[in-house]
């Protein structure tokens, strides 16, 4: 996970602006996601290598255990914005 690491150390998500994809807003109805979890996944999410994709795609994956979901956010990495490309919601913790 070394470029993960390294990718990150470049950009502060905690205080980095987030942008969201147009094919975010599609699937945010559909999969009746809450974009305030969304928001804390990337901010504050594990980073996951199987689903990240070198250079600069991270996944980040967070469990919320009071409504017992999993969300997993696919982000683009870029200098000074972290934007938001999809996300899923799972049941339970996987």
């Amino acid at each position: 996970m070394g470029w993960i690491e390294s990718r990150l150390q470049e950009i502060n998500r905690r205080y980095a602006s987030i942008f969201y994809d147009p094919h975010y807003f599609v699937r945010e109805g559909e999969r009746s996601l809450d974009i305030d979890l969304v928001e804390k996944t990337v901010r504050m999410g594990a980073p996951t290598k199987d689903k990240s994709t070198f250079p600069d795609r991270i996944c980040f994956k967070m469990y919320f255990g009071k409504s017992n979901e999993t969300y997993e956010v696919p982000v683009k990495v870029h200098k000074n914005f972290l934007e938001v490309k999809s996300a899923w919601k799972r049941k339970g913790r996987t």
